[in-house]
């Protein structure tokens, strides 16, 4: 059973965020693909890493003041905004004294910071469990009832749960590392497929893959370090579209600030036009035609390979735009495998990405999948149309880095980050106090797999 909560406003909202049914993000009325990066810090070389890239997001640890948010969009020429730390909104806490307080200090925040263009959402928890709902939820309807105009967003990497945590937010970002211990990945593909179904496909999507090396906890965990290292162009662009598949419709990576404090193992210099180009490539490709919301052909017979007997794991999506056909297909396995689809016969199609090979016998499209590759196929049939009249498929390339010219020779220096002293009452937000629930139905699930 799939529901949602909902509350009926007295006046039509025109909305400068706005994510619609279709899982689309707009930015004052035109499309925006959300392509961002954690922070542990903000400094002007950060900005002006990021000003002219692929990004248009921060996602910052550090609370930024309203004079902070307004920097960061001026420094960047109005091309990055921030999804602010708003931790200190929710709790565990079941006293309602706590609640209230936590309430109040939601608002006045809300208050302080709305007017900021460097604002783009509010980032309301790092990984929490199940029973932060009541306060999480509360925040975030503090959120729409004061700031209609941005959005409220958290990280939940316990995917089980967001069958019932979808209360409490409007977007959300699911994270799947570390990765680079395995040498398959479909995991970050299979979490963002789950958890979009344990959503009932009914929030967006901005999903959260790892771009540095793991190593950098290496005095806080417990694992075989000489197996960590930096993700690979490879391995990057399939994280990137393994999420794609699964249901993203947005990009947060996690994190820049750790790729910059590897230089001594992986240069950050390196490692950034890496990070950037895989981006760029997404954004410059492909984002128009993800953002596409006309109806799809469904002349094409696309087999599920959802992993169920254990060595077909294969993701796949399909989209429409301009009259022609697109099909993202996925191998997120290192191991190469065989895969066949069925094309219309008044269709023509072409590879217009990936290393692998095809070929096409009697309409049967026969893929021999190299391991982890991207494949992106165009098709034209002149036996389907769609009425494109009735969607939205603007060309949004352009979007990220088009920006008013803004004078920002006179900002000085980043303003000095304040420091939020540890409040008692608000435990860390990744505290794993319902990870027993994640492990429980991971053994019903498995178990429904074997009776299946």
């Amino acid at each position: 059973m799939v529901y949602t909560n909902m509350r009926k406003v007295a006046t039509k909202k025109n909305y400068k965020i706005l994510v619609d049914k279709d899982k689309r993000t707009f930015v004052d009325g035109k499309l925006y693909f959300p392509l961002g990066s954690y922070m542990n810090s903000i400094t002007d070389l950060d900005i002006n890493n990021f000003t002219g890239s692929p990004f248009n997001l921060m996602v910052s640890y550090p609370m930024l003041d309203k004079k902070q948010l307004d920097y960061v969009y001026t420094k960047s020429n109005g091309q990055i905004r921030v999804i602010n730390n708003f931790s200190p909104a929710v709790t565990y806490s079941k006293d309602n004294a706590v609640l209230e307080e936590k309430l109040n200090w939601a608002k006045a925040r809300i208050e302080e910071w709305k007017t900021s263009n460097g604002l783009f959402g509010y980032y309301m928890a790092d990984e929490p469990g199940v029973s932060i709902l009541p306060s999480l939820s509360a925040a975030t309807w503090a959120i729409r009832d004061n700031d209609e105009n941005h959005i409220a967003w958290p990280a939940v990497n316990q995917r089980f749960i967001l069958g019932k945590l979808k209360e409490g937010f409007d977007v959300v970002g699911i994270p799947d590392y570390p990765v680079q211990t395995f040498d398959d990945l479909q995991s970050v593909w299979i979490v963002a497929e789950q958890g979009r179904k344990r959503m009932g496909n009914t929030r967006a999507m901005w999903n959260i893959p790892q771009i540095f090396d793991w190593t950098v906890y290496n005095k806080t965990e417990k694992l075989d370090w000489s197996k960590e290292f930096a993700p690979t162009e490879v391995q990057l662009k399939n994280m990137v579209y393994q999420t794609i598949v699964g249901g993203a419709m947005g990009i947060i990576y996690y994190d820049y600030s750790e790729v910059v404090t590897m230089d001594y193992k992986a240069k950050f210099t390196t490692e950034w036009e890496k990070i950037k180009k895989v981006t760029k490539e997404l954004k410059d490709n492909y984002v128009d035609i993800i953002y596409s919301n006309a109806k799809t052909n469904k002349g094409y017979k696309l087999p599920l390979f959802t992993g169920v007997n254990k060595d077909n794991y294969l993701g796949w999506r399909m989209f429409r735009k301009n009259n022609k056909d697109y099909i993202l297909i996925v191998n997120v396995r290192n191991v190469a495998t065989t895969y066949k689809f069925t094309k219309p016969s008044t269709a023509t199609l072409k590879k217009i990405d990936g290393k692998s090979t095809y070929t096409d016998t009697n309409n049967v499209i026969t893929i021999a999948l190299q391991a982890m590759d991207v494949m992106w196929f165009e098709g034209t049939d002149t036996n389907f149309t769609s009425d494109e009249s009735k969607y939205s498929t603007p060309n949004i390339k352009s979007e990220f880095v088009e920006a008013n010219a803004i004078d920002n020779e006179d900002l000085g220096d980043f303003p000095e980050l304040p420091t939020t002293p540890e409040d008692p009452s608000n435990p860390p937000i990744n505290d794993q106090s319902d990870a027993t629930y994640g492990i429980i139905v991971v053994v019903l699930a498995f178990a429904a797999l074997l009776i299946l």
